[in-house]
């Protein structure tokens, strides 16, 4: 085994003659993790299944010219605010603030010129222990309809066995809220494998958030237990969808109370490819997990023509609507104050 590295390359120019980069980061033990500027991205994770052959795991685009014209996230930081917040609109201190609504009535993933369209500038570092990248982004007051200038930083780093970790950090200089993720798009038996509905999935997760038609939260928290999304147990994905595809969510989109205490590193999800043997483990310090099955997928408009169901992805995350519901754990970042999470995504094989 040797040490973690990481190295950077050119990825081409935004349409403004922006330079984009990519960073290769490799674990040094069998993992290799691909990331650029354009949306501090995850572009490629590669690791072997049971017979030594190594495969990409996340949904990717073939060239810079594909990321830009993709609207679905690829493994895209996603903010000021992740999920959605109903009709674009909540309320600091009596002072009420209108967002652009880019999901119908709703503001979903940060608006429409989100964290995920920004080039965000790096900084790479490396030890015996560890390599990555720390992606740096100032969004001004104003941006996209949210209060105060926030600064904002999303790290990227590869441990030994085969370890990825997501953290974020940021800083405002007046009261606003903050909610980040990443939003890869899982497939443990290799990103072009089909349907990801015979994979096994584990969330430690009592509890859901129930959701109106148009999916806002109503406040409200389920106990999983005999319905379709208790995955108490290592359960098929596939196993309740069929009873969710007349849903408004037309498949799993739903927004888990992870187990535990919130801040505290913590079991999230495990998940095993029966077929591949490739396992994952997360482990997350945020309140929820969304569950999403990429419903929208159609195999044919979006970059490397993935078909419904072909990717699953685990966005740990607070609760959508945070700003609107005041039993859901605060998102409401003040000057002074610094919001930071993690998230380790561990990679194995099964009976290994």
């Amino acid at each position: 085994m040797s040490q973690p590295t990481v190295a950077r390359q050119a990825y081409g120019e935004l349409p403004n003659r922006d330079p984009v980069t990519m960073f290769i980061l490799n674990s040094g033990d069998g993992l290799l993790v691909k990331v650029m500027s354009l949306g501090a991205t995850l572009m490629t994770v590669e690791t072997a299944d049971r017979n030594g052959q190594m495969a990409n795991l996340v949904t990717t685009c073939p060239s810079l010219d594909e990321w830009l014209a993709c609207g679905s996230f690829f493994g895209s930081t996603v903010g000021r605010f992740a999920n959605r917040i109903a009709k674009g609109r909540f309320s600091i201190d009596g002072q009420e603030y209108q967002l652009a609504t880019n999901n119908g009535p709703n503001h979903l993933h940060g608006g429409v010129q989100g964290f995920d369209k920004r080039n965000w500038t790096a900084e790479t570092f490396q030890s015996e222990t560890e390599a990555g990248v720390h992606f740096s982004l100032t969004s001004p007051d104003g941006d996209e309809g949210y209060p105060g200038t926030a600064t904002v930083r999303a790290t990227y780093r590869v441990r030994s066995g085969k370890r990825l970790n997501t953290s974020y950090e940021a800083q405002t200089d007046k009261p606003t809220v903050i909610n980040l993720t990443n939003h890869a798009y899982w497939n443990l038996a290799g990103h072009d494998s089909g349907s990801i509905e015979s994979q096994e999935l584990r969330l430690y997760a009592q509890q859901y958030l129930d959701v109106d038609d148009g999916l806002i939260p109503t406040g409200e928290l389920i106990d999983v237990t005999n319905t379709p999304l208790d995955f108490l147990r290592p359960t098929p994905i596939g196993k309740g969808l069929s009873e969710l595809l007349e849903t408004p969510a037309r498949g799993f989109d739903h927004c888990f109370a992870v187990d535990g205490l919130v801040g505290q590193l913590r079991d999230c999800a495990d998940v095993v490819d029966p077929q591949s043997g490739r396992t994952l483990r997360v482990q997350t310090t945020q309140p929820g997990v969304q569950l999403y099955t990429a419903n929208h997928f159609d195999g044919r408009d979006h970059c490397g023509a993935y078909p419904r169901f072909g990717a699953f992805c685990l966005e740990t995350q607070g609760f959508p609507d945070a700003p609107n519901q005041e039993r859901f754990p605060s998102c409401l970042l003040e000057p002074g104050q610094r919001y930071q999470q993690e998230t380790v995504w561990q990679f194995g094989i099964r009976g290994s």
